[in-house]
């Protein structure tokens, strides 16, 4: 399908519909948040390897992009550019990552907020969570500056055009048994829902972090 059809509210419910039928009974706003977390990984991770670690723009902004999804779990599978990123066209990485973030997730989120009452910042920090982790992985596995590079996206009060940069300051590093680990701001929600763990670590809220080892200590019986 065509990556803005999804703004469409009829057609966005279609989709998520077999999604939605996993989680009978549970609140909204966490089933959508949870389906947000799918679809934000898929996007974000090989977009930031395409920015930071190729330095190309990937052609992402919803409008220009079609959408593979899977319709019997009504989750995405892939996205297919309209064009091929060519590296060198722009310097800096928030303007390598402009189509995905201003207008792909932005256009995405607008959506989702008004569709199905979510906060902005809830969703931000979904894409948040997925775009530090491949900033680390970068890194870790190809060089160490990237990181660094990377982090301009998470940390930059600001976008490149003077904007407010929506991603800054919705993670921050927390101590816990003399490990420092990234946690999010707001909470996704992931632990409302039935036979859904929390975050663990990364989760704000005690209930969530409390969820996942649960759910561990489940799993070790």
């Amino acid at each position: 399908m065509t990556g803005i059809d999804l703004t469409d509210a009829r057609c966005f419910d279609e989709i998520v519909a077999p999604f939605a039928a996993a989680y009978p009974g549970a609140d909204r706003r966490a089933v959508i948040s949870m389906w947000s977390l799918y679809y934000f990984s898929t996007l974000v991770i090989p977009a930031t390897v395409f920015a930071l670690v190729l330095g190309m723009r990937p052609p992402l902004a919803l409008d220009e992009t079609r959408i593979v999804f899977d319709v019997e779990k009504g989750t995405p599978k892939s996205f297919i550019m309209s064009d091929t990123p060519r590296a060198g066209e722009t310097t800096g990485i928030h303007d390598r990552m402009r189509p995905v973030m201003q207008g792909h997730a932005q256009v995405l989120i607008d959506f989702l907020q008004g569709h199905a009452r979510l906060s902005p910042k809830l969703l931000w920090n979904n894409v948040a969570s997925y775009l530090s982790w491949a900033v680390e992985e970068a890194g870790r596995h190809v060089d160490g500056s990237l990181e660094a590079e990377g982090r301009a996206l998470l940390d930059d009060p600001r976008l490149a055009d003077g904007s407010v940069n929506p991603l800054s300051g919705l993670l921050c590093n927390v101590e816990n048994q003399g490990h420092i680990h990234r946690r999010r701001r707001l909470c996704c929600l992931r632990y409302m829902l039935p036979g859904v763990g929390g975050c663990g670590a990364l989760c704000p809220v005690p209930e969530g972090r409390l969820a996942r080892e649960r759910q561990r200590a489940a799993k070790a019986q």
